[in-house]
């Protein structure tokens, strides 16, 4: 058997992620060209924290003066969830998006809402969203389109029952 440093990066990061209780039917890593892609495939998987594991094998190489990307050598990590988890929540939030009016906050399941934001209350684009809820700040909390502001909501959901769930089995006393 090798050792974690001698595996390649897949093979390594899919052993860190098999460590914490992972495995290949609820996360996938493959790897394309200098990404690796982990595709979370059961909604009992937090991104949140897939992203913290994968994120340390990551190499990123940056131009000291400019903070560039410099090109070769780096190994770039995205993590996301299954279409087929995404789609049909964000069909039903998509919905729901639909039928507000500008101006108009949608309330949604988990915490989150979404304002469509009217040119009345400066919207510099067409189809303007504000997004509210665990995981949006004011650094990520705008979605241009409806489709994106479903997506973006349906993802956030997932990720916060997750999160919630593996907090409740932490926090519950063992038999």
């Amino acid at each position: 058997m090798m050792k974690t440093s001698q595996m390649r990066a897949p093979d390594a990061l899919r052993a860190a992620l098999k460590a914490v209780g992972f495995n290949a039917r609820r996360v996938s890593v493959k790897e394309s060209h200098c990404t690796l892609v982990v595709t979370i495939r059961h909604a009992s998987v937090s991104l949140a924290q897939v992203e913290a594991i994968a994120g340390r094998f990551e190499v990123v190489q940056r131009c000291e003066a400019t903070g560039d990307i410099l090109d070769g050598g780096n190994r770039f990590v995205r993590v996301v969830y299954s279409d087929v988890l995404v789609a049909p929540l964000a069909a039903t939030t998509l919905a729901l998006l639909e039928a507000a009016g500008p101006g108009e906050f949608v309330t949604l399941p988990g915490g989150f809402r979404a304002l469509k934001v009217s040119p009345r209350q400066g919207a510099p684009h067409l189809d303007e969203w504000r997004l509210e809820g665990p995981t949006f700040d004011w650094r990520n909390d705008r979605a241009y389109g409806v489709g994106w502001a479903a997506k973006r909501l349906a993802i956030a959901s997932l990720d916060a029952s997750a999160a919630a769930a593996a907090s409740a089995v932490v926090a519950s006393p063992s038999a």
